[in-house]
């Protein structure tokens, strides 16, 4: 569970905007209080959805965006790229009726006016990406664009 950056921020303005971003709610500590408040005079129903609460915990934590990355993209001539997969996915320097650089261009451009309508933290935290690969792909009938971003500090 994420904190919210704003709040956290004018709070304690000293703190580096990165450690605001990316500070934690440890769950297992927030559920063992939970489960320690949990008495036999508490609901069955409470101790059921405490119970699904942590199945879907563990779940959870098999998962994580190190498993999409790897699912996703590979590691080509040292450089890590989106893969393609015709005809769901098609990177954008494998689309013959389009001039790579001026498709790069345009999304740049596009992310340049995104970047204008979002919230001062969050502008910060997109200035530290860089676009670097751009891929054509298909969702559930509709073509969608997908970006890799790599951090550029």
């Amino acid at each position: 569970m994420h904190i919210c950056p704003t709040s956290a921020r004018t709070r304690r303005p000293s703190v580096a905007w990165s450690s605001v971003w990316y500070q934690r709610l440890e769950i297992e500590q927030a559920l063992a209080g939970y489960k320690a408040s949990l008495t036999a005079g508490k609901s069955k129903e409470r101790k059921a959805r405490f119970k699904a609460t942590e199945a879907a915990l563990a779940k959870a934590h098999t998962r994580d965006s190190l498993q999409a990355i790897e699912k996703l993209t590979a590691v080509v001539d040292g450089k890590r790229q989106i893969m393609s997969n015709p005809p769901l996915v098609i990177r954008g320097e494998d689309m013959t009726d389009m001039d790579t650089d001026v498709l790069f261009d345009r999304l740049r451009g596009l992310l340049i006016n995104y970047r204008k309508t979002l919230q001062s933290d969050r502008r910060r935290l997109l200035d530290q990406f860089t676009l670097t690969d751009i891929a054509q792909k298909v969702v559930g009938g509709w073509e969608c664009w997908d970006s890799r971003m790599d951090s550029s500090a």
